[in-house]
């Protein structure tokens, strides 16, 4: 779980600062399409790690949004997207799920705003969670197989020699060393 959660961690701040490198220019002319198409591209191809994107210009206004928020996270959100702007560097949150970018080409242009990304690993974790269970599951069912045949297998060694017409092997041994011994009697005493 925790490898998911540091994977989605990953995964949102590389995603955010490739939507804020490429829709530089757009947030700058205020262009919502390109942004909304890149930011719906982010989230369809996050498989569900994506919830929200938006895209803010310097003066604070929201230019685009794609996905779905809570409305008592906007505020915190155009917050970080301020501190990016005024920092002009990456800023993310304690938990490292929401992530604000400066939407500039290069390293030494000017901010023309800012993408801001919510992130959440709730479907990757939802998915491990199954494929453990499914895995146990799995595992639990082969051990009962081998088990059962485990058990045939014994049955069957121990009642097949049973079932012969001369008997078991202890009694084969058994009745060969007594003819063998009555034998040895027999040159002995000649």
């Amino acid at each position: 779980e925790t490898l998911a959660k540091d994977g989605v961690r990953e995964l949102g701040y590389e995603v955010t600062t490739l939507v804020a490198r490429n829709t530089a220019g757009a947030v700058r002319f205020g262009l919502p399409d390109p942004i909304t198409e890149s930011l719906e591209n982010a989230i369809s191809n996050s498989n569900g790690a994506a919830l929200f994107g938006m895209a803010v210009s310097t003066n604070g206004t929201v230019i685009a949004e794609v996905g779905s928020v809570d409305d008592s996270l906007r505020p915190d959100l155009l917050t970080l997207s301020e501190v990016a702007l005024a920092t002009g560097q990456i800023e993310i949150t304690g938990d490292g799920f929401i992530v604000s970018a400066p939407a500039k080409a290069d390293s030494t242009e000017t901010a023309a705003g800012t993408i801001v990304m919510v992130w959440t690993p709730d479907a990757l974790v939802a998915g491990i969670a199954e494929e453990k269970s499914r895995a146990v599951m799995l595992t639990a069912g082969s051990l009962i197989v081998m088990l059962f045949l485990g058990g045939v297998l014994l049955w069957y060694m121990i009642s097949k020699p049973l079932n012969q017409p001369w008997g078991s092997p202890v009694l084969q041994l058994v009745i060969h060393y007594q003819g063998d011994h009555q034998e040895r009697k027999l040159r002995r005493s000649t």
